[in-house]
C-alpha cells in the first residue's frame, strides 16, 4: 500500500458489494462472477510481468479458433479463465476467443460470459502492453447478443500498471492493482470520454488497401494536425482513446472485407463501453446470434470521441 495514502481506499470487491442496488434485476451470482474475473486478471498480470522467467515466451505450433498462431501466453491465460468458469454453474455459457466452440454450463443461469484472455500476446513477447477483455451478457430466449443485453463489460490492461476498467449500465470505474496487497483499488469513477481528442489510432501500414472513404477521413485528421498513436494492442489503444479522446479505427479493407476484430469478444464489449462513457461507435456489427458458427465472426469497428466520429 502506498505510504502517502491518507484516506481509505475502496477495493473492487467493496465497490461491487456497495453498489449492487442498480443491478438487482440481474439476479444471480453477479458479484461472484466479477470476483472470479478479477482473480484471473491478477494471476495473468503476475505472469505477464515475469513472462521471460515463467517460460511463457514463444509460440505453439497450433492455431487458435480465429486462425492466429497461439503464443504460450495465450494458452496459459485461456487456461486460467477456463479453470475459473468451465466447471462452475455460474454461467449459462462461456465463450473464449481461443476456443473453437462455446462451453454450455447451466441452463438455469442468466449469464453468458465472453472472454478474450490475452489481447496483444505478440506484444507481450517484447514486454509491450497486453490485456484481457470481458463481457457479461444477459441470456435471451433466442441467444441473441447485442449491446442491449450486456450487463457489464471491461478490460484489464497489463502495462506499467495493471488497470481494471469496469462499466455497467449505470456506472463506470477504473481500478489499479496494488502489488503490496494484491487488491484492485478504485482510482476513478464516473468516467467521461472527452468530446474531442488530438490523436488517431489505426494500423496505417494497410492504408493502400483502405477504401477511399477511410483514406479521405485519415487525410482530414492529418490536415487538422492529429497525431498517430498506435500500439497494436486493442486494449491499450482503446484505453488511451477512452482517457484522452480521439478515434480508433479498424475498417474493412479491400483484401479483408470481413474485418479483423471479433464481434463477440471485442466489438460488442467496446461498443458498450464507449457508448456508456459518452463516445460514439460505428460498426456493421450491432448484434449476433450466439452459436459455434458465429461466435468468431469479425467486422469493422470505429470508435472514439463524438467530434471525430461525427464526420467519419
Amino acid at each position: 500500500m502506498f505510504a502517502t495514502q491518507q484516506h481509505k481506499l475502496t477495493s473492487f470487491n467493496e465497490f461491487l458489494l456497495l453498489n449492487q442496488e442498480p443491478l438487482t434485476k440481474t439476479k444471480g451470482n453477479y458479484s461472484l462472477i466479477l470476483n472470479y474475473i478479477q482473480d484471473c486478471c491478477k494471476t495473468i498480470s503476475g505472469y505477464v510481468r515475469n513472462i521471460g522467467l515463467a517460460d511463457l515466451l514463444g509460440y505453439n505450433t497450433s492455431l487458435n479458433a480465429s486462425g492466429d498462431l497461439m503464443a504460450k501466453l495465450d494458452v496459459f491465460a485461456n487456461s486460467v479463465f477456463g479453470k475459473a468458469f468451465k466447471n462452475s454453474k455460474l454461467l449459462y455459457a462461456f465463450a473464449s476467443e481461443e476456443d473453437e466452440t462455446i462451453t454450455y454450463l447451466n441452463k438455469d443461469s442468466s449469464y453468458i460470459l465472453s472472454i478474450d484472455p490475452i489481447d496483444g500476446s505478440k506484444q507481450s513477447q517484447i514486454h509491450l502492453p497486453s490485456g484481457s477483455i470481458f463481457c457479461l451478457y444477459k441470456k435471451t430466449k433466442d441467444n441473441q447478443l447485442s449491446t442491449g443485453n450486456i450487463v457489464c463489460a471491461g478490460y484489464c490492461l497489463y502495462s506499467s500498471a495493471t488497470v481494471l476498467l469496469y462499466v455497467d449500465k449505470v456506472r463506470s470505474a477504473l481500478f489499479l492493482l496494488d502489488s503490496a496487497t494484491g487488491n484492485f483499488f478504485l482510482a476513478k469513477e464516473n468516467l467521461k470520454l472527452p468530446d474531442k481528442g488530438t490523436d488517431y489510432s489505426v494500423n496505417e501500414a494497410y492504408i493502400n488497401d483502405f477504401y477511399d472513404k477511410d483514406k479521405t477521413y485519415l487525410n482530414k485528421l492529418k490536415q487538422q494536425k492529429y497525431s498517430l498513436r498506435y500500439v497494436g494492442t486493442l486494449v491499450a489503444d482503446m484505453h488511451r482513446t477512452i482517457l484522452q479522446g480521439g478515434v480508433f479505427l479498424y475498417p474493412f479493407t479491400k483484401t479483408n472485407q470481413t474485418g479483423k476484430l471479433r464481434v463477440v469478444f471485442e466489438i460488442l464489449p467496446f461498443s458498450f463501453i464507449i457508448n456508456k462513457l459518452g463516445g460514439k461507435v460505428k460498426t456493421s456489427a450491432t448484434k449476433i446470434k450466439l452459436s459455434n458458427k458465429t461466435v468468431h465472426n469479425k467486422a469493422d469497428f470505429m470508435a472514439g470521441s463524438i467530434k471525430e466520429l461525427n464526420y467519419y
